[in-house]
């Protein structure tokens, strides 16, 4: 998976297959047990269409070989930071006590690496139990862990390659531990204040741009950014990245089936290996990115009932399933007479016959070594492989059909090229 992919995966997790979400409230002690350690929202989504039957538990799991791909038998978890599962919504887990010594990798410094998974607590003892069959375990967050530092680590000693500060912080994995896919670093003054709030352009200088959103996320009090471009300024404490945007768009066999004057059934997949037809205008170039077909099982044959339609504005384009969204462009690509999308292309309702594009655009965005960097404050954490100031969104944990830790899930490191 390139660094481009990675970015993609971290703003459109959900966009294909996420039938089911849950929610779930902190399992807590009799006794107040203070204000925790650190805490993190979390959502678990099925890709089998049912819910296992039974309670479900989220929980940690320490890896004292700080590897995430490991025999579950391996793990140790830490029952005291568990929750218990409901429906419908986005769950907390709340850590109020440390991990062991024993949980945490033999190394100088100490340092410790946790998974976060879901079991089914068939015997009703409260904790995973390792060796049941069939296995208790049924999920997990694929591409999250949890890190642990009893005390700062710089960047020599530690094992993401980047510092890392002391207590808990989430990561997404794989991470960059050698270096090998950052971003372009800024040089230059561009009069652009990277990563202040804003409400539009003018708020962010003659060349800057204000972002009110990063993918499915809302951005609070918007960001400023720049557009890169191959000989535009480089901004000084800025990274240059590509962003993914997804953009449902209509399906269709043949031309027959798009009623719009100046619209034909075209493949916007240059490969012809997905067969991605769609209704697109004549004469409008395909904007840079990525498009993806496929038939969705779990999808409403409601859903995107006026995908591609005309539109001026947005409730031209609404259906009882979604709010609709009027767009006068997709990337670069100007949609004459406006174009009609879902207005929630990730947390929405999912077509049956699904097509969407995934568009990239590239902006200059604030660098940062950690979260302190960042707005916390607007929701703000610093992506741990791009370095970027990114919107805080629950950690995805995925219900699978013989869920494996060592075959699910991701690594800790990307390979070095």
């Amino acid at each position: 998976m390139g660094c481009q992919a990675r970015l993609v995966c971290l703003l459109a997790t959900a966009v294909a297959g996420a039938a089911l979400g849950l929610a779930c409230d902190p399992l807590v002690d009799e006794g107040y047990r203070g204000e925790p350690l650190f805490a993190f929202r979390g959502r678990v989504v099925s890709y089998e269409g049912t819910l296992p039957g039974g309670e479900l538990k989220v929980s940690l799991f320490w890896s004292p070989s700080g590897q995430s791909q490991v025999p579950v038998e391996e793990l140790r978890e830490q029952a005291s930071a568990s929750v218990s599962v409901d429906f419908p919504s986005v769950f907390e887990i709340r850590v109020f006590y440390p991990p062991g010594a024993e949980d945490l990798v033999a190394a100088d410094p100490p340092w410790g690496l946790a998974l976060i998974l879901v079991y089914q607590d068939r015997d009703g003892n409260g904790r995973f139990t390792p060796g049941a069959s069939p296995s208790e375990l049924v999920g997990g967050a694929e591409d999250r862990v949890l890190l642990y530092a009893p005390a700062p680590l710089p960047k020599e000693q530690s094992p993401t390659g980047a510092p890392l500060e002391r207590g808990f912080s989430l990561a997404a994995v794989p991470l960059d531990c050698g270096g090998d896919y950052q971003g372009v670093q800024g040089t230059e003054e561009c009069g652009v204040p990277l990563g202040a709030a804003c409400a539009a352009d003018g708020d962010c200088g003659a060349q800057g741009v204000c972002l009110l959103e990063l993918g499915a996320y809302a951005l609070q009090r918007g960001m400023c950014a720049m557009r890169l471009t191959e000989l535009g300024c480089q901004p000084l404490g800025g990274t240059g990245i590509s962003l993914g945007e997804v953009v449902w768009i209509r399906p269709c066999a043949s031309s027959l089936q798009c009623p719009r004057t100046g619209y034909s059934c075209v493949d916007l997949d240059p490969s012809g290996s997905l067969s991605c037809l769609t209704c697109w205008p004549d004469g409008v170039a395909v904007p840079r990115g990525q498009c993806y077909a496929y038939l969705n099982y779990a999808g409403d044959p409601a859903c995107g009932q006026t995908l591609g339609n005309s539109c001026g504005a947005d409730e031209d384009c609404a259906h009882p399933l979604d709010e609709g969204l009027c767009l006068a462009e997709i990337g670069d690509a100007a949609m004459p007479g406006g174009y009609c999308t879902l207005a929630e292309p990730y947390w929405g309702c999912q077509p049956r016959d699904a097509r969407y594009l995934m568009v990239f655009r590239d902006y200059w965005l604030p660098s940062c070594l950690s979260d302190l960097d960042c707005r916390v404050e607007d929701g703000q954490v610093c992506d741990s492989f791009f370095r970027i100031c990114l919107p805080d969104e629950p950690t995805l944990l995925s219900l699978r059909p013989a869920f494996s830790v060592e075959r699910d899930l991701q690594p800790l490191c990307y390979e070095s090229r």
